[in-house]
């Protein structure tokens, strides 16, 4: 078996490792699947004739896509456990389940580092593709790598949930605090509560601040972030005059420079809660406000200063980067309110 080897290493492996590094390969593929159109858009847009509002309107379909998986894939990962669940809600479940919380901020800036990966992967190969064999191979050929993460993500899985239930010295600390019975341990990987849709606490989630302050937070997030990111290729390739190959690879610098800044944040802030010398809230607020204030600074000056396209680039590359403080902030602070 050419394979025996990578599962005995992988079985080797904690628990909540393999959770994370199955989740993270996910990652790495939703974001390939985000780029691509980002820089296909440019020659579908010259060969069917779209102009700027079309090419637009034809990106925006992954994010109305992805918005709209948001509820029902936090509701199949409550009810069915996180393998079922739709990423990211099922990455939050998980992530909350099996992983303790002095490593959350570690463990969600790998996670979300996938999406950097993503990008980086996709950004490079996606111009090749297109060269190669037409704009239309990217889709076929993602398409087939996400179905190939199925049966690749049942092998990091593994036997994870019977290492739990077998009382493994490495039960995250989050289990440990609730006193759960080995015999229940499963159910950090399949919750067996599965709450129907109505009875999930509605009234009590729109009215608790700590998530509509969440949910603002992310909302803000997103729209700088990953919009900028949409037509990032296209404003190297229109405004620079940049050609596919070279508007994608200067694209690709702002991942880089998230995945610098994430791995510098994310264990700053798990050392800050563990050492006890901030409260988890306060990290948190603390690590969002750089991945605010910092790409407020250099987007502004990418948009106003009197600079040339080099400055003009390392300023949006820099600015982007900061944003991956965030991973501190409030993407680790879905884990912090959904431990349960």
């Amino acid at each position: 078996d050419p394979f025996k080897e990578i599962r005995d290493v992988l079985d080797s492996l904690p628990p909540h490792y393999r959770v994370v590094a199955s989740i993270t390969l996910a990652f790495v593929i939703c974001n390939m699947d985000k780029v691509n159109i980002s820089v296909a858009i440019i020659p579908m847009s010259m060969d069917l004739g779209w102009d700027a509002s079309t090419a637009g309107f034809v990106q925006s379909a992954f994010f109305w896509g992805y918005a709209a998986g948001q509820l029902p894939g936090g509701f199949l990962s409550t009810g069915f456990g996180g393998k079922k669940g739709v990423s990211p809600p099922a990455a939050v479940d998980l992530i909350a389940k099996t992983v303790p919380k002095t490593q959350r901020s570690t463990a969600t800036a790998i996670v979300f580092g996938g999406l950097q990966a993503g990008s980086i992967i996709g950004l490079l190969s996606v111009p090749a593709f297109i060269s190669a064999f037409g704009w239309e191979s990217v889709f076929y050929v993602f398409g087939v790598v996400g179905i190939a993460w199925v049966f690749v993500a049942e092998s990091l899985f593994g036997n994870v949930a019977e290492q739990f239930k077998q009382g493994s010295a490495d039960v995250p600390e989050s289990a440990r605090d609730k006193a759960m019975p080995a015999e229940n341990a499963e159910k950090l990987i399949e919750d067996a509560a599965r709450p129907s849709f109505t009875q999930l606490p509605w009234r009590r989630f729109a009215s608790y601040t700590p998530l509509r302050a969440l949910m603002y937070t992310h909302f803000c997030n997103n729209w700088g972030h990953y919009a900028i990111l949409a037509w990032l290729p296209s404003y190297y390739s229109q405004n620079l005059d940049l050609d596919l190959q070279h508007a994608a690879f200067m694209s690709l610098l702002p991942p880089v420079a998230s995945i610098c800044t994430s791995s510098i944040a994310a264990p700053l802030a798990d050392r800050l809660i563990s050492e006890g010398r901030f409260k988890p809230t306060q990290v948190r607020k603390g690590m969002q406000c750089v991945g605010f204030l910092g790409p407020s600074i250099f987007l502004a000056m990418a948009a106003y200063a009197p600079l040339p396209p080099a400055a003009v680039a390392a300023c949006i590359t820099i600015g982007l980067g900061l944003t991956s403080a965030s991973v501190a902030g409030l993407y680790s602070n879905h884990q912090d309110m959904s431990s349960k």
